[in-house]
């Protein structure tokens, strides 16, 4: 049987607020590490943003975590953050598990936001609600085998649409967490999705 080391690489978003809001959070996080399996997020930029939305990316030292705080997220808003996933290491990672989800306090407000928002996909196009993208995540990394000074892109995007106006100056929080397994043994990781991908939905914005 073939050995596995773990590595969790989270994407964290907090503080995403309707209007106005601000907070600060605090997230510690253990992973298991060798000095021949290092998987990081590299060369994160706020690629968009809408009009009077403030996008702060705030990596650790690490790579290992991504802390996006979201301030003034309106209806009708958006933003999107580029990164990659790169191995910096000496042996292969797949990507065996990607997960969308809400965190932190939750409230029935919170959760209504959490499931409405939207998020962009590789060319564009929008999965309308958190579970449709958290899906469309799933099938565009899961399964996916990062070899040794390979990097892959990942961009992230979300917007809200009109339908949230009750819900001025609520907030959510999430996060988005990539893990990994190193193949300890011989033999490469597998490929592939996870089925196939939802029917991107336009917002009626």
């Amino acid at each position: 049987m073939k050995g596995r080391q773990w590595l969790g690489l989270s994407l964290i978003l907090s503080s995403l607020f309707l209007q106005v809001g601000y907070a600060s959070t605090t997230t510690v996080e253990t992973v298991n590490v060798t000095d021949n399996f290092n998987i990081c997020m590299t060369q994160s930029e706020i690629k968009e943003q809408s009009h009077e939305v403030q996008v702060d990316i705030v990596p650790d030292d690490k790579g290992k975590i991504m802390n996006l705080q979201v301030k003034n997220l309106y209806p009708g808003a958006k933003f999107k953050v580029q990164s990659s996933i790169t191995n910096m290491g000496s042996v292969e990672g797949e990507i065996t598990d990607v997960r969308l989800e809400q965190v932190g306090e939750i409230t029935e407000a919170s959760t209504r936001l959490f499931d409405a928002l939207s998020g962009y996909g590789e060319e564009g196009e929008i999965y309308q609600g958190s579970d449709r993208y958290e899906a469309y995540l799933i099938d565009t990394y899961k399964g996916k085998v990062i070899e040794p000074n390979e990097s892959i892109p990942l961009e992230f995007g979300m917007m809200l649409d009109d339908s949230l106006q009750d819900l001025q100056n609520e907030k959510t929080q999430f996060q988005l967490t990539f893990e990994f397994a190193q193949e300890v043994s011989h033999g490469g990781g597998s490929g592939g999705g996870n089925g196939g991908k939802p029917d991107p939905e336009e917002p009626d914005i």
